[in-house]
């Protein structure tokens, strides 16, 4: 009777705990659906939000990508692929809470474009936590060019121009996928180590660009640089968190976002390249769905961009629907 009674208690124990958790979850993102303004500026300062997890959570509602859940991300794709303006489709689709993950064509290259942003910035946390001294450094903001440079600073200057951080400027490049702020934010990685860039790729087991080819990725490649970022695994937490955060304020909203119910959180980064037969429209990253968080990483290529941005949103929105109604049941 006695051994009885402890496992009752035990039993009681976990369940207490498992329900705490989920409470405790909820809230943390329900306070951080209200941090986000989108009218905000953008150097916003601020990293309170819960974005990373650097310890898997054990969860008991998916040790296993969900049969249905990959028929439904086959049967999107198939339906997508139909259309004849659209060429070919990857998709990669990763749960954060246990690692399960399921991919069609996820193996396929694509050129990522505007994604290497992510890279990049990643390679400018890692600059900051091996030369700290660079965050002492100022940035000026050159409106009738649009562009940061190195700041002159005077005390004339001081008192009549904005002067940005570090931090700000790759806030700047992440929100406003800017061309030309990457290109000096690349110059000053390349002043202190021209391998930094490289380095993240090498890391991760995924070739690095190079001046000789033009560089290309698979979705199951490029879900790695989120994957880390969420598990804190290469760069420091606090430098993660800034990170998922700045991509949570990416103004673009036609491809994963669009479908998703506004108070769910989505830390992603597009990417558009066309030449004169083909085009590309990508767009990856994590959806904080409360418990069950998640990669998805959807590239695209084809000949019209309307029909391609409404293939990462009809994929986006199944897979989304597809995870709530599993979790209702």
């Amino acid at each position: 009777m006695k051994h009885n009674t402890n496992i009752i208690l035990i039993i009681s124990l976990c369940l207490f705990f498992f329900i705490l958790g989920i409470l405790v979850q909820r809230y943390i993102f329900n306070k951080a659906s209200q941090i986000i303004n989108p009218d905000i500026n953008f150097y916003s300062h601020t990293t309170e939000r819960k974005f990373t997890n650097p310890l898997l959570d054990c969860n008991a509602n998916f040790t296993f990508i969900n049969p249905s859940l990959e028929e439904i991300i086959k049967t999107e794709v198939s339906r997508f692929q139909e259309i004849s303006s659209i060429n070919k489709i990857s998709v990669y689709f990763r749960m954060l809470n246990n690692g399960a993950w399921y991919g069609v064509n996820e193996k396929e290259y694509f050129i990522p474009a505007s994604l290497n942003k992510v890279p990049l910035m990643i390679a400018a946390f890692k600059l900051s936590e091996e030369h700290p001294e660079i965050l002492d450094q100022k940035f000026s903001f050159d409106d009738t060019r649009g562009t940061f440079q190195k700041a002159y600073i005077s005390e004339n200057m001081i008192n009549k121009e904005k002067l940005f951080t570090l931090y700000e400027v790759i806030e700047y490049m992440i929100k406003y996928s800017d061309n030309e702020t990457a290109e000096f934010l690349y110059e000053i990685l390349n002043s202190y180590n021209k391998s930094f860039i490289d380095n993240v790729f090498n890391d991760l087991g995924i070739k690095a660009p190079n001046n000789t080819e033009i560089h290309q990725i698979t979705t199951k490649d490029y879900a790695s640089f989120f994957r880390v970022l969420y598990n804190s695994t290469y760069i420091n937490n606090k430098n993660s968190e800034r990170a998922l955060l700045y991509l949570s304020e990416t103004d673009f909203d036609d491809g994963l976002v669009k479908g998703i119910e506004d108070n769910i959180i989505i830390s992603h980064k597009y990417g558009q390249i066309s030449d004169s037969t083909l085009m590309q429209l990508h767009d990856c990253g994590i959806v904080y769905y409360p418990g069950n968080n998640y990669i998805l990483c959807v590239m695209v290529k084809g000949y019209d961009i309307q029909y391609m941005a409404k293939t990462i949103q009809g994929i986006s929105k199944a897979v989304y629907d597809e995870i709530k109604k599993q979790l209702s049941e």
